[in-house]
């Protein structure tokens, strides 16, 4: 004969295992994720000996930013003739070549626009910052209809 109270017990033990939900020291995430660099593969634009174009698959790293890194980056007091973005600041902070050496800063300022858009994206994806969001408000604080 089976026992109705040990089934019911082995059942609510699953049932609480099941939404528990595993919790992470902060301090462990935020020290791990500043040191933390991700592999991306993406698009770039080669030409040919022929002069023709084509999309070749490209390996970097990238990291997370902190929060004061991020808003470095986008809050600093540029000149209208500044020859740099938001963009490029970013990515100045948080590309590596395949190596894991930061990638140098002429050639980010280098970079395709569309390209520098793809890796933003990714960057802003890893640093928990949605980028679309943030592009929307930017544009509705300079008067621009979205």
């Amino acid at each position: 004969m089976t026992d109705i109270e040990k089934l019911k017990e082995a059942e609510l033990m699953q049932l609480t295992e099941e939404e528990e939900e595993e919790i992470y020291d902060l301090e462990s995430l935020v020290t791990d994720g500043a040191n933390a660099r991700f592999p991306v593969k993406f698009k770039y634009p080669k030409q040919e000996p022929d002069g023709s174009l084509r999309m070749v698959n490209a390996g970097a790293l990238i990291r997370p930013l902190t929060n004061v890194e991020w808003n470095n980056c986008v809050r600093m007091k540029r000149t209208p003739n500044s020859k740099t973005s938001n963009e490029v600041e970013l990515l100045k902070k948080a590309l590596y070549n395949t190596n894991g050496e930061q990638m140098n800063p002429k050639v980010v300022e280098s970079l395709p626009n569309g390209v520098a858009l793809e890796l933003v994206k990714l960057v802003s994806e890893i640093s928990g910052v949605d980028y679309d969001e943030n592009l929307k408000m930017a544009k509705e604080m300079m008067g621009f209809s979205v």
